[in-house]
């Protein structure tokens, strides 16, 4: 399945139950995995928060996970920041595949205070960061990013946050038609329909803009076949584009109503793709 932001966005749909939930205990079982056991509606939960290279992730899970003997330093920060406090919003930035996830804590004093997780995930650049939005500046991450390896984005205690370099693509669920349009007309010649989309806007994976191609190539065969059977070529002429944004609306559509409907295919070669 890719991982992109609509994924990533029915993801934080999901994880909406999570809020107002109380954070009774904090593990790292690996290097890359923080399990979160909290209270919330409807009873205990384990939140599986995953910068693994290979397959990052954020879900529930009801698998166990042996701990080791001595609590990992970022586990042990994030205990003293977290821990027996109350997770206030679980947000996506934009349409990119990173989830924000806000706490709020009362210390040994009573002060509150509020801390966020940011959970990046982004293949093998995945990383979970520990952020004090009071002072901008993080408190630490789970995968270092030291000066000598980027000078744009380290991930370090004490240094100050810096989202991931911005692609300025456009927002496909604020798009409007005529931007839509005009998006389109600008496209070089001879790039695909699959590739435009993906170049275009954020948040979509080559499998989404291939779903959306299909969808429209359907759609304009059907207008094609009441074309010819009307002898009404100029509606064959333009009804790539307009089946295109048609096709491109009605999931964009969905996908802002939170209307997920996954499904899951064996294509060729045994490899199995899921949309959500």
């Amino acid at each position: 399945m890719a991982l992109d932001g609509i994924v990533t966005r029915s993801i934080v749909h999901e994880l909406q139950i999570c809020v107002g939930g109380r954070i009774n205990k904090i593990h790292q079982p690996t290097d890359n995995d923080i399990i979160i056991q909290l209270r919330s509606r409807g009873g205990n939960r384990r939140l599986l928060l995953s910068a693994n290279p290979t397959y990052p992730r954020v879900q529930m899970t009801e698998q166990s996970f042996p701990n080791p003997l001595e609590a990992p330093m970022f586990c042990m920060l994030l205990r003293k920041h977290c821990e027996s406090g109350v997770i206030e919003a679980v947000t996506q930035q934009e349409m990119e595949r990173i989830i924000h996830i806000d706490i709020r804590q009362r210390d040994e004093l009573g002060d509150e205070s509020l801390k966020r997780i940011i959970i990046e995930l982004m293949g093998r650049h995945s990383n979970i960061i520990l952020f004090d939005p009071a002072s901008g500046t993080q408190l630490d991450g789970i995968h270092h990013v030291t000066p000598s390896i980027s000078s744009y984005r380290i991930v370090m205690p004490g240094f100050t946050y810096t989202e991931p370099p911005q692609q300025h693509k456009l927002h496909p669920l604020e798009v409007a038609q005529e931007q839509f349009m005009e998006a389109y007309r600008q496209a070089e010649i001879g790039t695909t329909d699959k590739s435009w989309l993906v170049s275009t806007f954020s948040g979509l994976s080559p499998l989404i803009a291939e779903e959306i191609c299909l969808r429209a190539s359907q759609a304009e065969e059907a207008i094609a076949g009441v074309a010819t059977d009307n002898n009404v070529s100029h509606e064959m002429t333009t009804g790539k584009v307009t089946s295109l944004w048609s096709s491109f609306a009605d999931l964009m559509t969905q996908i802002r109503e939170h209307r997920y409907e996954p499904v899951t295919a064996r294509m060729p070669k045994e490899r199995v793709y899921s949309l959500p």
